[in-house]
């Protein structure tokens, strides 16, 4: 419905004209829209500062969903720019509304190009620390190296931050 359709009806709906989309945006969308400070998307800060907050000791955090009204509540709350009241008893709701902000970024966390990159410095360290163990002398402490798996899990969450 357009903006004189509701005049006809004698009502004028601001959020349907001025609704600003938040999530499933680009990053350079929100910047120009100003929901972004110091690089980073407000919804994303906003949600991240909670979770660190309130979330952190929560079993399951990222595993166990929210209630689906909630979970519309908040999103919908973003989409129009604002910050919705994110209840400490309900930390699951504003966990999955994190995942979904990130799911559907699009373009993903970290762009493609820059995966890339990042994956190639992060394989260049596993073969420099693999060349350090084999020539290492034993005042070397093994605290400075990264194991394999931590190599890999790291690649993997960057391949799945950058998924689009």
């Amino acid at each position: 419905m357009n903006i004189k359709a509701h005049f006809k009806m004698g009502v004028l709906s601001v959020c349907d004209q001025a609704q600003s989309k938040v999530v499933g945006v680009p990053l350079s969308n929100l910047r120009k829209n100003g929901q972004m400070r110091q690089g980073l998307p407000l919804a994303l800060t906003h949600l991240v500062g909670f979770l660190e907050k309130h979330g952190l000791n929560t079993s399951g955090l990222f595993r166990v969903g929210g209630t689906q009204l909630r979970h519309h509540e908040l999103r919908k709350c973003f989409d129009k720019g604002g910050f919705p009241k994110l209840n400490t008893e309900d930390v699951h709701s504003s966990a999955s509304a994190l995942k979904l902000f990130l799911s559907v970024l699009p373009g993903g966390l970290i762009p493609e190009p820059h995966m890339i990159e990042l994956l190639e410095v992060f394989m260049m360290f596993l073969k420099a620390q693999q060349n350090l163990r084999n020539r290492r002398s034993a005042s070397v402490s093994q605290s400075i190296f990264w194991t394999t798996s931590n190599i890999y899990s790291q690649t993997c969450t960057l391949m799945h931050l950058s998924a689009t």
